[in-house]
Parts: structure tokens; sequence; C-alpha cells
């Protein structure tokens, strides 16, 4: 009976034991193969060699030489009778729908191509004269003689046109304009958007600067 009692057990240890055993074997292989990738891991970052692109962040020359290529084929009268299809008033609506101040070049692409039939809708200026390239003299022309033809602006739009992204006179004195039609009681509303926009109102000298561009 005892014999019987102790044979179980041995039985049971045994395979237990060369279980642990092995998992002990497991353990040390693994931890062998870890110091090797660590060794491996430390050598191959002394042979690392970090490579500097001067042109990363920089404007791709080509690009933007596309997109003057671009703007200048619509600069015609035939500008005026484009209207945009189903899938181009679509994405229109997403750029005038997004909270971003900036527009990415094929947005402001599409916006110059249809700028006429945009002219009907006030909350399509703030992106699209943030998409004028105003160092083009015959673009920003372009732009401002639009102000007089485009639907009355919101009054927050108009704080916005006197950010200091909007350097050109006629397009802040269009912001001003628009402000105007507003009661003493609506310019409370929007008095501390008002002084700090007075903050970034140009300096005599670029005041002569917007002014030869427009």
């Amino acid at each position: 009976g005892g014999g019987g009692g102790a044979s179980p057990g041995g039985a049971g240890g045994a395979p237990g034991g060369r279980r642990k055993r092995m998992s002990g074997r497991g353990w040390e292989a693994t931890g062998a193969a870890d110091v090797h990738a660590g060794h491996a891991s430390a050598t191959w970052e002394r042979h690392l060699t970090v490579v500097f692109d001067p042109e990363v962040g920089v404007d791709n020359p080509v690009e933007t030489k596309y997109h003057k290529l671009a703007r200048g084929l619509l600069r015609g009268l035939i500008d005026r009778d484009l209207r945009p299809n189903a899938a181009e008033r679509e994405r229109i609506n997403r750029i005038l729908a997004s909270p971003a101040s900036k527009v990415s070049p094929q947005a402001g692409d599409l916006l110059w191509k249809f700028r006429y039939s945009l002219t009907s809708e006030k909350k399509a200026l703030t992106k699209f004269l943030a998409c004028v390239d105003w160092n083009d003299e015959t673009e920003a022309r372009q732009a401002t003689e639009l102000l007089a033809e485009w639907t009355p602006i919101d009054y927050d739009d108009a704080l916005i046109l006197l950010l200091p992204q909007f350097q050109n006179l006629a397009v802040r004195a269009h912001a001003v304009a628009m402000l105007r039609r507003a009661t003493d009681e609506e310019l409370e509303t929007y008095l501390l958007q008002l002084v700090q926009a007075l903050r970034f109102e140009p300096t005599l000298s670029s005041r002569t600067r917007g002014a030869s561009a427009a």
C-alpha cells in the first residue's frame, strides 16, 4: 500500500520536475537570445548614419510653378461662366466648412477656378482671399476687384479679414466697410475682437507696400 502511494507521487513529481527543468532551459535560452538581440541592436545603432535632407519642409518649385501656370490659364473671361459640377461643389463645401485658416494649394486652385460663381456666397470670401498669392500683381488685382461684387459678409468674417495674414489695404478697407454697417449694440459684441485687430494694423511702410500690390 505504501509503495503504491509513493509511486504516484514519484511519477507525478518526475514529469513536473522535467517540465520545470525544461522551462528553466527555455528561460536560459530566451535570456541568451535577448542578450544577443541587444548586442545586435547596439551594433546596428553604432553603424546608423543620420542623413539630413535640406529640402524637407521646403516648397517644391515644380509644384509651385504648376499652380501658378494653372491659375494663369484660369485668368480669362471664360472664368466668369464656370460653374462647379456636383463633385466640385462637394469639395468646395468641405473647404468652406473647414475651420482651418490656411488653404492647401489644391483647394486654393479650386476656389480660384470658380471665384466668380462664389461671389454670391458670403462665407466663401475669407477662404478665397486666403488662397490668393498677394505677391503676384495680376492675381492680387483680380482678387481685390472681386470685393465689390461679393455678397456682403458677416461681421465675424470681417474681423477675420483684419487679422495679420491679410495685409492688403483693399481687403482691410473692405472689412472696415462691412463693420460700418453694424449698430453700436452689435459692435459692442465684437469690441474685444476689434481691439485685438487694431493691434495688427499695418504700419505706414507696410501700407505703402499693400497699396502698390493692390
